[in-house]
């Protein structure tokens, strides 16, 4: 799978990056909301984004939005230092998948990602058949 990572503080982007890519993921990594949206305009097959709630140039939520529409059958995961029940609240109302809290847990990241591979496989079951409908 294809990951994005947009985080402010390096080591979480750091340890992110080499959590994923001991799994086998291709992991891209940005500092900023505006570095992350050009990323993924360049990669827009991107399988997961994680985005810290409060990043220098964005918050979570508004990069969220802007993501969805270049990316829009990612799973979108915010992460935060500062969440409050609201955040929580308006993450998953504009579209994420899941919203946690740091410090973070690696180990709650494997089991959101056999979700989303199982996921993404029947996505692309469905793709399939819609497009033998239509043929």
């Amino acid at each position: 799978m294809k990951i994005l990572i947009v985080d402010d503080e390096l080591n979480i982007r750091e340890s992110l990056q080499l959590y994923f890519k001991k799994l086998g993921h291709k992991v891209f990594c940005a500092k900023d909301g505006q570095e992350g949206l050009m990323l993924l305009k360049k990669n827009t097959d991107m399988s997961i984004c994680i985005f810290d709630y409060a990043l220098t140039d964005y918050n979570g939520i508004a990069l969220l939005c802007k993501a969805k529409l270049i990316a829009h059958k990612a799973i979108y995961i915010i992460m935060t230092g500062i969440g409050t029940s609201w955040n929580a609240v308006e993450s998953y109302n504009c579209g994420a998948y899941k919203f946690l809290k740091k410090p973070l847990i690696l180990n709650e990241f494997s089991s959101i990602l056999k979700r989303v591979e199982r996921e993404q496989t029947l996505y692309k079951k469905v793709d399939e058949l819609r497009s033998t409908w239509n043929t």
